[in-house]
Order: structure tokens, then C-alpha cells, then sequence
């Protein structure tokens, strides 16, 4: 069955032709050495396709194989880096254990869909990872902050909460604008009220929207800085950060905006909100 696999369509389709064409021939009155002739000719013609299809697919792998060595060639770090990969993934392959395969598989494939979402403008980190903006993001704007706050707020109240907040108050000293929308439960305003009015003391445009009123579509926890990076939380069940979601792709940075003026027609300020008290 194996050789069978492996013998081209093209070839046994041309032959069988061939055989059918002489013999249809000699049945019609047509002299056999030239049916067999016209036979063999139309087979002989069956595998120069054949050959010229093989050799057109071998340049084609050729070219890829060039283009691959030639990337490879212009960096050098990358070129060590898959080296030692492909010699390690032989190592492993040897003993055959597995458990080591397995997760070798897994690694491989991990590195795989980072590389590419990188590719695709984004990255999913985890928010205490090295490599979750944070406060970096903060320290790095240069013009405007758009966030929204809807995650469980319990954060501010802890000590990254009030680093947090430093941050944002030495970039709104730096003349960062920052416009922050609190998309909270009344209970929950309620309850940090406190935080609203201390971001509010430093500079920081606080707006405020109760949960109820804005549509579902527009729940999400993010901030776009500078018109150019988009930053989105995945909460848990509670509402706690999970994953931290970083994106330059401009239709993503376009979207969060456009949101982002939708909620602008439900907000309020904790002055208008809580009374002038």
C-alpha cells in the first residue's frame, strides 16, 4: 500500500490513456506499430508533464529554502536560537520518552502563536508579568491616557493600586491628559468614593457611569495612550484581572475609541454625581 501512495496521479491517469488510445486504434483498422507508436508518444508526453510539474514544485522548495537561508543569514541571533532548537528537538526526539515529547510539542507550539500574534500587532501577557505595561505604559505617554475602569476597583486600595496613581499623577504633571470613565455599580461608587476624588485631586478627569446603563458591548476594562497602543484587561468571573491584552493594530486602537466617545454620553462627574458635597 505504501508504494501505491506514492505513485503520481498524473503518471497512472496518462498511461492508462495511452493503452486505451492504441488499443481503440487497432480496433478501428489502424496499423498496430503505429498505434503503439501514437501509444507510447501520448505516455512519453504524460511524463514530461509529469517532470516539468516535479521540477516547477522542487524550484518553488528551492526558492522558499533560499529565502528561509537568507533571513536565517541576516540575523544571527535568530539563526543560533533555531539552531540549538532543531538540535535540542532531535536529542529529545532519540530517547522517546513521552512525556518530553509532549511537552516539547507544547512549547514549540506556544512559541509559535506568540511569535504570531506579535506578527498580528498584539501580545497576551499576564498583568505582573516583565512584560505587562502597567505603570510603564503610564511612564511612557506622552500626550493622552483614555481609560476605563471596570474591573473590581479593589486594586486602587492596594500598595501597586497607590504606585498606580503616582504614576499617573507625575504624567499629568508631565501634561499628559488623562480622561479615566469609572464604570461601577452604585454600591460600588459609593464605596470608593474616596479614590474618585483623590484621582480627581491630581489632575486626572474622572467621569462616572453606573453598570446598568451601558451596553454590554461597552463593558471592558482598557486604556489607549497616545492614540497608539491599546491596552485591554480579560477579567475573571469577580472582575479581577486575568490577562492583560496589548495591541497596535490601528483598527483595534480605532475601535476602543470610537467606544470610548459612545461612553462619553452616559458619564457624569463625581461632582454631579455625588452632589456638591
Amino acid at each position: 500500500m505504501s508504494k501505491i501512495r506514492f505513485i503520481d496521479p498524473i503518471i497512472v491517469i496518462g498511461v492508462v490513456i495511452s493503452i486505451a488510445l492504441a488499443i481503440i486504434l487497432v480496433l478501428t483498422g489502424q496499423d498496430q506499430a503505429t498505434s503503439l507508436l501514437i501509444g507510447l508518444a501520448v505516455t512519453i508526453i504524460t511524463l514530461l508533464i509529469d517532470i516539468i510539474a516535479r521540477l516547477g514544485e522542487s524550484e518553488a522548495r528551492i526558492i522558499k529554502i533560499s529565502e528561509f537561508g537568507n533571513s536565517l543569514a541576516s540575523d544571527s541571533w535568530l539563526f543560533d536560537i533555531l539552531r540549538q532548537i532543531v538540535t535540542d528537538y532531535r536529542v529529545v526526539k532519540t530517547r522517546n520518552y513521552d512525556t518530553y515529547i509532549r511537552r516539547m510539542g507544547a512549547a514549540l507550539v506556544e512559541c509559535r502563536d506568540v511569535v504570531h500574534s506579535l506578527s498580528e500587532g498584539y501580545l497576551i501577557t499576564d498583568t505582573m508579568s516583565e512584560f505587562s505595561l502597567g505603570r510603564r505604559g503610564i511612564n511612557n505617554a506622552e500626550k493622552e491616557i483614555k481609560a476605563v475602569q471596570y474591573a473590581n476597583p479593589s486594586f486602587w486600595r492596594t500598595l501597586f493600586g497607590e504606585k498606580y496613581l503616582e504614576s499617573n499623577e507625575e504624567a499629568v504633571k508631565r501634561g499628559v491628559k488623562i480622561v479615566r470613565i469609572w464604570i461601577q455599580s452604585k454600591e460600588m461608587l459609593s464605596e470608593y468614593r474616596d479614590i474618585l476624588i483623590a484621582q480627581e485631586s491630581k489632575g486626572i478627569q474622572v467621569l462616572i457611569a453606573e453598570t446598568p446603563i451601558i451596553p454590554s458591548a461597552l463593558l471592558e476594562d482598557s486604556a489607549v495612550i497616545d492614540g497608539q497602543l491599546y491596552i485591554k484587561l480579560e477579567l475573571t468571573l469577580d472582575g479581577h484581572a486575568r490577562h492583560e491584552r496589548i495591541s497596535i493594530d490601528p483598527l483595534e486602537i480605532e475601535r476602543a475609541n470610537n467606544n470610548f466617545d459612545v461612553l462619553l454620553r452616559y458619564v457624569r462627574t463625581p461632582s454631579e454625581y455625588f452632589g456638591q458635597s
